[in-house]
């Protein structure tokens, strides 16, 4: 027959639990302190075990934050006999309220009657905090406005905020058996590695790149990302957004812009202190001056007729009439100065009041209209010096005009 082996407690097994950095304690089921060792002591904030044992008449209202947790703790070890590593808020000596997390057994006599529990006590609060600190960060991560997602050295999806997963179309657990050059059709493993070293090198980066979603739509995303070390092991952390109305905005400026420029009349911005801040390719080419002079410039180094002061009844006017046409003159860079008709209004672009001028030149027109003017002064001066009768008759021979 075989021996059993019978374990038996150290001799200085009770110097072990004076000293071990956890507490020690041992309590009646009416509430009362019978042991605590050094460590239970001061997480409780009291100077020595003898101090906390005697202190504490009633453990349910004196330790616990809610006294019934203390009755719940007794409920479950009648039923289990002992309780691993449950959590729940205590107060200090001091009335500070922390977390503490114990385990502990039930002690019964030999009728089975429950004489005391046992166990072992630590504070978790700064393991708590960390907890709910990360938790909080997660929550923000998921609930973000930018889809969120990191990845792992090797391109693999790690971690995938909420926002991501509606985004793309997948669930959390389809995104993260993938990799980030099954959603990203601009970016090929073939780049990946180099990426990595562009991105050590420049700590951040922030690029556009288009997304895949899982019915096959392709959306264009603006991507910062950046990348962190854990546990030696390279992580990029992405947050991106989608910016399709973006794009779409960009590229009805760029189809205004592209007719502005190539409108046949000048088109200028001009700020109402009368500095312009916008000039079209035309204004550029009547004017004889380069985009750049004319953005240092004001409106009245380029109309000789127009004041300080008729721009701010211009102003005015355009409270109360909306848009004004009116006729100026302009000079170019050579000197040359040539009459226009303005057609402007006003709007607000940026929080900022400015004004928008089409010029046209119209020196065919004046040229047009001053010869006008000459053939009918011609005429005029003509028919006043004539010495015959003029009459002016309709078709049936009557004459009912003499000049």
């Amino acid at each position: 027959m075989k021996k059993q082996t019978t374990i038996t407690a150290p001799e200085n097994s009770e110097e072990m639990l004076m000293n071990a950095p956890i507490g020690f304690f041992s309590s009646t089921p009416e509430g009362r302190l019978k042991y605590a060792n050094p460590a239970m002591a001061r997480i409780f904030g009291y100077e020595t075990p003898e101090d906390l044992v005697s202190s504490v008449k009633g453990i349910a209202q004196q330790l616990y934050h809610n006294p019934e947790d203390r009755e719940n703790i007794k409920h479950i070890l009648e039923g289990k006999e002992e309780i691993l590593d449950y959590d729940s808020r205590f107060r200090r000596k001091d009335g500070s309220i922390f977390w503490g997390s114990y385990s502990a057994r039930t002690l019964r006599d030999k009728n089975g009657n429950v004489y005391a529990y046992e166990g072992f006590f630590q504070d978790i609060t700064r393991r708590k905090e960390e907890n709910q600190n990360l938790l909080k960060t997660k929550f923000a991560m998921d609930h973000a406005p930018d889809n969120i997602i990191w990845i792992d050295h090797d391109g693999y999806l790690v971690y995938v905020s909420d926002s991501s997963c509606k985004k793309l179309g997948y669930s959390r657990g389809e995104l993260l058996k993938m990799k980030i050059f099954d959603i990203d059709p601009d970016f090929p493993p073939e780049i990946w590695e180099q990426h990595k070293e562009d991105l050590r090198r420049a700590g951040k980066m922030l690029l556009e790149s288009r997304h895949r979603t899982k019915n096959g739509l392709i959306y264009p995303v603006e991507i910062s990302t950046n990348y962190f070390m854990d546990d030696g092991k390279f992580l990029t952390c992405v947050f991106y957004r989608d910016i399709t109305e973006r794009k779409k905005r960009q590229e009805e400026l760029q189809k205004a812009k592209f007719a502005m420029d190539r409108a046949p009349d000048s088109v200028m911005w001009i700020a109402t202190d009368g500095h312009i801040v916008y000039v079209s390719d035309s204004s550029c080419e009547t004017l004889g001056y380069s985009r750049d002079e004319l953005l240092e410039m004001e409106i009245f180094d380029i109309d000789p007729d127009l004041s300080r002061e008729r721009l701010q009844q211009l102003k005015e006017d355009f409270q109360r009439l909306g848009k004004i046409v009116f006729e100026s003159r302009h000079r170019t860079k050579d000197g040359r100065i040539f009459p226009v008709e303005v057609s402007s209004n006003h709007f607000t672009y940026n929080d900022s009041s400015l004004i928008c001028a089409f010029g046209r030149d119209i020196s065919d027109r004046k040229r047009m209209e001053e010869a006008l003017m000459e053939s009918e002064e011609k005429y005029r001066t003509l028919v006043n010096n004539m010495q015959d009768v003029m009459f002016r008759c309709d078709l049936e021979g009557i004459a009912p005009v003499i000049e």
